[in-house]
């Protein structure tokens, strides 16, 4: 990994931060979006 350097840089550092955070609001949403389908459609998973 680039010669031997193992740390990233600020801006990897900041990228990643800023993924891992978009990847943590999807996943809230993913799981209020699955609430709602198994209020209203209880069989949703057997498709």
């Amino acid at each position: 990994n680039r010669s031997g350097r193992s740390e990233l840089s600020q801006s990897e550092q900041q990228r990643l931060a800023q993924l891992a955070d978009e990847a943590k609001r999807m996943r809230e949403r993913i799981q209020a979006l699955e609430s709602i389908l198994d209020a209203e459609h209880p069989n949703w998973r057997d498709r």
